[in-house]
């Protein structure tokens, strides 16, 4: 049980990285500082570096507030429903 814990922690862990890295990039080449994205989204900016760096852990709503303030949009994907949309 241990291990499986273990397991499904650092997959957070390296999903929260991934958001961030994906997030941190999308700004510098908008050519935005954190300053100007926290202000559009209407967060602190050392919330927007935690965010980035993986050591925030926020919610859906303040990711969607970040992406409207880079001009983005979330997409969820999912190998299993991509193969259940396959079979109907």
């Amino acid at each position: 049980m241990y291990e499986a814990a273990a397991g499904a922690f650092k997959a957070e862990i390296a999903e929260r990285d991934a958001i961030g890295a994906t997030l941190a990039t999308a700004r510098k080449r908008r050519r935005l500082s954190q300053q100007a994205v926290a202000d559009g989204a209407g967060i602190q900016q050392a919330e927007l570096s935690r965010i980035e760096n993986g050591l925030g852990n926020p919610t859906v709503d303040t990711l969607l507030k970040i992406l409207a303030a880079l001009d983005l949009r979330m997409t969820i994907e999912s190998p299993h429903l991509q193969a259940d949309d396959q079979r109907q």
